[in-house]
């Protein structure tokens, strides 16, 4: 059971730190449309495609980091090893 256990924690684990990462790229995307940098109708027509292609995606996403959550709490009321670290992701 205790190998189970921690195999489960690694799965957490690695799937909060792929979902961070796309967390972190999807931010860094944001951050680089300077609105005020725009000057024609068609880059702000461009950029609101990107952003607007980037919530879907993020929306079509959602389930996924619900589950997550889901499992980092089934951990912690299991009171698993390494609990804390989970937690915090």
């Amino acid at each position: 059971m205790l190998s189970k256990n921690v195999d489960s924690q690694c799965v957490v684990v690695s799937q909060a730190a792929l979902r961070e990462g796309y967390l972190e790229d999807t931010l860094r995307l944001i951050r680089r449309q300077d609105v005020r940098a725009l000057s024609t109708l068609e880059e702000a027509q461009a950029a609101g495609r990107r952003l607007e292609a980037l919530a879907t995606d993020a929306l079509a996403r959602e389930p996924r980091f619900t589950a997550l959550r889901d499992m980092a709490k089934s951990i912690e009321r299991g009171n698993y090893h390494s609990k804390e670290q989970i937690i915090m992701r």
